[in-house]
């Protein structure tokens, strides 16, 4: 009886203690919760701060590299300020020679070449932004996701993509289209939702429309979507976004074709490909070509008589071309896959150059010397050292990341990576006149999709460790 009182004072005893502990425990619990949330309070202050400054800086420097430039022109600009000033819902303007989409934005800007430039520039500012804060969104390290934003922010000022401000052509507008087709993926993929669907289909749309030549590369990117509908997971989903895109692709493709517009490309391989090889010409002759010398004298022209010559050897020549020379060549670069492949890869420095033979700076550009140096950061040259580096710290993350995360995390800019192939094989032997400026995107699409994977990797390296990026977790 004593031992069992001596127990019970003893609990009596320790009881209150306990009660304190758990006290002082669940105070400091608190104060904890509470110093973090100022903590994480002023982290998110200063990262809207950092991006907004970083904004202002890129917007000046935007503005100042286009404020007294005066408008590059080419042959191609008269028949987009043309199909500008046609009314809207016309057959001119939404089946012209051109996609509709440029038409519009020059409409927009009041088909004044002046106003073209300075809505080029804000645009792509925007769309630049919009990708960046997409960048910072997906990373779940704080650091990482303001080195994303930074990335994103300096590669939409680099010389491949700013240059093409003061250019009355398609590019800017394709470039900054890009950017935001791209920013709509990635919030899509981050969150679903119709609103974010809904944005990526218009966004993509309207880029489609651009350049006939993006409608390849769409076309191969929902397939490439579509593939993932045989993992269970993603099946409703790659379904929802992959079918659409391939019919937009496919139906931007036929509207290419029943327009003529892709008449003046196959008229050049005709001129550049098959007349000057007496090879090649055995070939198509073989294949009913009809040949004289008023065509063999067009060998190695870049003109159009071709297409507009009213010599009755030539019209011959043309009746033929423009109903059999599509499929004869398909067939011909079908039966020679060295010329199909080998050709694109032995100038694949020309197209992933992304048409750096072609930039001259116009008269009045202000890009300060800096420029230079970013472009070399943010654009390098040398694609052998940085593709060493992303695959070294993709290797890292693969040993250190479950190989599922893996996948999902870099289902994005592995497909951006991959789908540069194709697109170079069909801009080669399609695009053949300026094909360095036709592979414009496909080096800007080859050098971000990098950048991202190598920014994901981190991210994965890095996702159990503190900071975290709050923005991420919502």
């Amino acid at each position: 009886m004593l031992y069992r009182l001596d127990e019970e004072e003893d609990k009596q005893k320790f009881q209150p203690t306990k009660t304190i502990c758990h006290s002082e425990t669940g105070s400091y619990a608190k104060i904890s919760i509470v110093m973090e949330f100022i903590l994480q309070t002023k982290k998110n202050i200063a990262r809207i701060v950092f991006c907004a400054l970083f904004f202002m800086v890129t917007a000046l420097f935007r503005i100042r590299a286009v404020q007294n430039v005066i408008p590059a022109q080419f042959p191609d600009t008269t028949s987009y300020i043309q199909e500008a000033r046609a009314p809207i819902l016309s057959t001119n303007f939404l089946l012209g020679a051109r996609g509709f989409t440029i038409p519009l934005f020059f409409k927009i800007a009041g088909v004044q070449v002046d106003r073209i430039v300075w809505l080029q520039a804000l645009f792509g500012l925007l769309c630049w932004t919009a990708l960046a804060l997409a960048l910072l969104k997906s990373l779940s390290n704080y650091w990482i996701g303001l080195s994303a934003f930074s990335l994103a922010m300096l590669f939409g000022l680099g010389r491949e993509v700013i240059v093409w401000d003061s250019a009355i052509l398609s590019d800017s507008i394709s470039i900054s289209l890009f950017a935001l087709t791209l920013a709509l993926a990635l919030l899509l993929i981050a969150k679903w939702s119709r609103f974010r669907l809904a944005g990526l289909f218009i966004a993509a749309t309207l880029w489609i429309f651009t350049r006939d030549t993006n409608a390849f590369v769409l076309g191969t990117a929902a397939i490439g979507i579509l593939i993932l509908a045989f993992s269970r997971e993603q099946r409703r989903r790659s379904l929802i976004v992959g079918i659409p895109l391939l019919t937009i692709a496919v139906l931007a493709m036929i509207m290419t074709v029943l327009t003529g517009r892709t008449n003046q490309a196959v008229t050049h391989n005709y001129e550049q490909r098959v007349l000057p090889d007496p090879t090649r010409e055995a070939y198509f002759i073989k294949e009913g070509m009809p040949i004289s010398p008023a065509v063999q004298e067009q060998a190695g022209e870049w003109g159009l008589t071709l297409l507009e010559s009213n010599n009755p050897d030539i019209t011959t020549f043309r009746e033929w071309m423009l109903k059999n020379g599509n499929s004869v060549y398909l067939q011909f670069l079908i039966s020679h896959p060295k010329v199909l492949f080998g050709d694109p890869i032995a100038n694949r420095n020309v197209l992933i150059a992304g048409g750096e033979y072609l930039i001259v700076l116009p008269p009045g550009y202000n890009a300060p010397p800096a420029w230079v140096l970013l472009t070399n950061i943010t654009y390098p040259k040398d694609l052998t050292l940085f593709i060493i580096w992303v695959i070294s710290v993709a290797g890292l993350a693969i040993i250190v990341t479950p190989w599922k995360t893996v996948v999902k995390k870099w289902a994005l800019p592995l497909l951006l990576t991959l789908i540069c192939a194709p697109a170079a094989i069909i801009i080669w032997n399609i695009e053949l006149m300026e094909v360095e400026r036709h592979a414009l995107l496909i080096g800007v699409q080859f050098h971000l999709a990098l950048w991202i994977l190598l920014l994901f990797s981190a991210d994965l390296i890095a996702n159990k460790t503190q900071p975290i990026n709050p923005l991420a977790q919502k």
